[in-house]
Parts: structure tokens; C-alpha cells; sequence
């Protein structure tokens, strides 16, 4: 089963302040916190991109998210979900699961049509732009954007839903498996919950090795010459995030190789060697431990389940460092042909791009920059509206919990330890810099290029994010303390600030 070619919706605009429309939205929608709550830093392309993917879903799953608020703001995207509609969508999945025995087999394999058919049509724009002809870009373009929002659509609603609260499914299931066997719950909760296959962070670095130890072996000349070639031309986009879109060289590639062989052959190995077996050992430790004591069938499930979330939600992101790439390309493509400012290009929904190509006539320069000032898009099934300036201002006013006396913050643990320090907040790439060793990086959420800050980090701290996530999976990878999913962390901290990470208790505590 695939999913239905992206809908439109009708757009309303609105710039002026006191619009009887937020009235009325924040009436019909009950909108008041707390609100789940993500953010980072990026390019806003498309506004309508979120909906796009959940009204996606929802044609699949016949389960249609009742509302979805953005904000753009200072190039930073914050998204805010009702907490109770990702209940509801979580447990209109497992019903389904537990109805139909093949229906989470049958999602995760239309999911890989999915990726199969995206990375055609990512090979198919490529292929256009060599032929630098408009209307076959243009073509290849909206059919990549179409299988994009396929595969994110059968990626993402589920897998954030079911990371939300885990302490409502898995985690139950997980401390009852325990309690019964007398087995330590974080140990058994780290291991159950941890990935059996390669992150592609972890596929690139794996590579790069194999391609410094054929250097230090020295088999160079033609032969790593073209093993860097090729690795450039499948990884170029690694360092890639929603606000920036470097094309890396060969001499990038080729300097990692060379601080790699600093290391003797040995060590070289040795790495290589624990990188490609860590996959294939937790998913043994995780059969050794089922064999002694034996789930039932609800746990067995539920791993299964995260297994393949985990899954899924590391080729998503993948596959959004990619086709960011060719959104940039796309829109500097139009930029030049219509003589528009590319960085208002970001502003339109996916349909007001399509249809100012289509006419010739784009947005006035009185409602770009109102958007620019701050956007916020409020979407349903059936409505989408865009407020601007002043008119969003007073809408994101309502969105906001008080947490200025909060001094305590509770989360999810992704890994235990306990660790103090001082605080980084990491909201947009260049903050990253800011983070030295031994500080505790606080942020919304983390991403694949604040994997460097991490490893100089003692311990991590999120806003949003669920067992699955990048800062778990990252975090027990580097057996770092970690919390999860506390909601609040980046508005209650702030830089300097000395915290006591308790990632056995799960709290975070400000110190001084």
C-alpha cells in the first residue's frame, strides 16, 4: 500500500493584530500548555511541510492529527503538538497491530518501498539538473518532494507518538520483565531498547576507517583515490542540517583519513572491529537474555516495535540531510530564473512556491516581511492558516508555560550515570563551538552535526525526544548520562548554569 500524492489545502493569511481567527482557533482548538515541544535551528521549507506529512499519514492510517502549530523565528523552528492527540495516535497503532498480526510487518516493508522510491527520485533530479533544463527540474523536482513526504509520513507520526511517554507502553512492560526476573532495570532497559542496526553516522565512519586502514596499509595511489571519490559522492551530504547545506570534497574526506592513520594499525583495527560488531552484539545480548528469561508476547512485541522505529527514524533523518540539499539546489534554480531573493523563497508553502512558478507572481514584499519578522502556520485536516508579524506575535503568546521559578526539571532517562557541570545551551550549529569538555549540552533536541560537541560533552539533556531518539542512540553508544523528553530544559537553563544531571533518578537540578 503507498500513500496518496501530497493534497492541498486553502491557505488563509493573517498579518493584523486581534484577528477574530485567533480567537476562534484558539477557542475551537482549546489551544493553552503545555504542548509537546520541539525546536531547532533551520531554513523554513516548506511552511506547510509538517501537515503535508501528518495529513499523509493519516490517508495511510486513517488516523488524522486534529491540529499542528510551527513558529519560525530567528531561523529557529519551534513545532507544538497536543500531548493527547499523540496518545491517541500511538494507541490507534498498537490496536492495530494487535488486530492485524501482519500489519507492522506490512508498514515497515511499504516504508522501504518508500526509501526505494525516494532515492530513484533523488537519482532522477540529479540526473535533471545535469540536463539544466527547467521544466524537467521542475518535473523531477515535485516527484522527489512527492516521495519525500512518503517516506517521512510512514517514518515520523508514529515513531515521535511512540516515543512520547514511554512509561505508557514499553517502559511498563519493560519494569514488570524485571520485577518478575530480578534483573536491573536500566541495564535491561538500555539493552532492550538499544538499535541492532548501524546509524549512518556510524555507516560513514565505518567506511572512513576502512579507507585509512588501506592508506595505512599503504595501498594508496589509485586505489584510495578511488575509494575517497566514491565515499565522497555517497556522503557529501553528512554535515548537512535544516538551516545549512555544505557539498564536502574529497579533501575533507581525505583529512579525516589522514588523522585516522595518526593511529597505529592495530588501534585502527581494533576500532573498525567494535564498530561493525556492536549492532550484531546487542542484538545477541538481547537473545541471550530473552533465552534465560523468557517475555511474554507484549514485551517480545514492543522491542520489535522500537527496533524497527529505530530504524526508521535514522534513514528519515538521513534522507532530510539529503533532500535538503536539493531543496537548496532547487530554490537557487528558481531564485536565478524569476530574479527572486532566494532567502524569501523559504517563506512560501510548498502550493504558493507551485503556483508562483506556475504564474509568475510571488508574494508582495509587505507579506515576506511579516513573515520574516516571526511566521506562525496553525493546520487541521481541512484548514491552514498562516499569521505574520504582529497577528503571530500575539498568537505564539498563547503557546508558552511560566517556567521562571522552576529550578528541578524531570525527564526520561536514555542512559544512567550522574555527572555535574555547566550548562551549554545548543539551539542553532554555530553554538555548537560553545560546548568544551566536560559541559552538559542542553538542547531541544540533538542532530548528527552536534555529534562532535557531544563526545567533548559529559552528558546530555533534551527538550523532546523518546527512547528511540538521536540523543539516546547516541548517548549509549558513548555511555553518557542522558535525559530525555523533560519539555522545559533550554527555557529553564541558560549558559553557565552549574546542573546535577541524575540520569539514575531521572532529574536534572540547578546547582548555582
Amino acid at each position: 500500500m503507498s500513500i496518496s500524492s501530497i493534497k492541498n489545502v486553502s491557505l488563509r493569511s493573517v498579518r493584523h493584530r486581534r484577528d477574530a481567527t485567533i480567537q476562534r482557533i484558539t477557542k475551537q482548538y482549546a489551544i493553552q500548555p503545555p504542548f509537546i515541544h520541539k525546536g531547532f535551528h533551520a531554513l523554513f521549507y516548506p511552511i506547510d511541510f509538517v501537515q503535508l506529512i501528518w495529513n499523509a499519514w493519516g490517508d495511510y492510517s486513517g488516523y488524522f492529527y486534529r491540529l499542528h502549530i510551527s513558529v519560525l523565528k530567528n531561523s529557529y523552528w519551534d513545532l507544538y503538538y497536543k500531548p493527547d492527540e499523540f496518545i491517541k495516535l500511538r494507541n490507534h497503532y498498537l490496536k492495530k497491530i494487535k488486530r492485524d498480526k501482519k500489519f507492522l510487518a506490512r508498514h515497515y516493508n511499504d516504508w522501504k518501498d518508500a526509501c526505494t522510491r525516494l532515492g530513484s527520485n533523488m537519482r532522477m533530479l540529479d540526473y535533471a539538473f545535469e540536463r539544466k533544463s527547467f521544466p524537467w527540474i521542475l518535473q523531477a523536482y515535485k516527484k522527489m518532494v512527492d516521495a519525500y513526504i512518503s517516506e517521512y509520513a510512514l517514518a515520523a507520526p508514529i515513531q515521535e507518538a511512540c516515543g512520547f511517554q514511554p512509561e505508557q507502553w514499553i517502559t511498563q512492560s519493560i519494569e514488570a520483565y524485571c520485577k518478575t526476573h530480578h534483573v536491573d532495570y536500566q541495564q535491561t532497559s538500555s539493552l532492550l531498547t538499544s538499535p541492532v542496526v548501524h546509524s549512518f553516522i556510524t555507516e560513514e565512519e565505518i567506511a572512513i576507517y576502512r579507507i585509512a586502514l588501506r592508506q595505512k596499509e599503504e595501498k594508496q595511489g589509485k586505489d584510495v583515490a578511488s575509494a575517497l571519490l566514491k565515499h565522497q559522492r555517497r556522503w557529501f551530504w553528512i554535515q548537512n542540517n535544516y538551516a545549512k547545506f555544505p557539498v564536502l570534497a574529497v579533501d575533507f574526506f581525505q583529512r579525516r583519513v589522514d588523522d585516522l592513520c595518526k593511529a597505529s594499525l592495530s588501534e585502527l583495527k581494533e576500532k573498525l572491529a567494535h564498530l561493525v560488531a556492536r549492532p550484531r552484539s546487542m542484538q545477541e545480548e538481547k537473545m541471550k537474555l530473552f533465552r534465560r528469561y523468557k517475555p511474554d508476547q507484549t514485551l517480545r512485541l514492543y522491542v520489535k516495535i522500537n527496533e524497527l522505529f529505530s530504524e526508521m527514524q535514522d534513514v528519515r533523518k538521513a534522507f532530510v540531510l539529503r533532500a535538503n540539499f536539493y531543496h537548496n539546489r532547487f530554490l537557487s534554480i528558481v531564485a536565478e530564473r524569476f530574479r527572486q531573493d532566494m532567502n524569501d523563497l523559504w517563506f512560501y508553502t510548498y502550493w504558493e512556491l507551485c503556483d508562483a512558478i506556475r504564474t509568475g507572481h510571488f508574494l508582495d514584499v509587505g507579506n515576506l516581511r511579516a513573515r520574516k519578522e516571526i511566521i506562525v502556520e496553525v493546520q487541521s485536516q481541512k484548514e491552514k492558516v498562516v499569521f505574520a508579524g504582529d497577528a503571530a506575535a500575539e498568537f505564539v503568546a498563547l503557546l508558552n508555560e511560566n517556567v521562571a521559578s522552576v529550578t528541578e526539571i524531570k525527564g526520561i532517562i536514555a542512559q544512567t550515570g550522574v555527572i555535574r557541570g555547566r550548562v551549554r545551551i545548543v539551539l542553532k550549529t554555530h553554538d555548537i563551538l560553545k560546548v568544551k569538555t566536560g559541559d552538559i549540552l542542553v538542547a531541544s533536541m540533538t542532530r548528527p552535526e552536534m555529534v562532535a560537541a557531544m563526545k567533548r560533552a559529559s552528558a546530555f539533556v533534551t527538550d523532546e525526544g523518546g527512547i528511540t531518539c538521536h540523543a539516546a542512540i547516541v548517548a549509549r553508544e558513548m555511555n553518557k548520562p542522558c535525559i530525555i523528553g523533560t519539555k522545559i530544559a533550554t527555557k529553564v537553563l541558560k549558559d553557565g548554569d552549574v546542573v546535577e544531571v541524575d540520569a539514575e533518578r531521572g532529574i536534572v537540578s540547578k546547582i548555582s
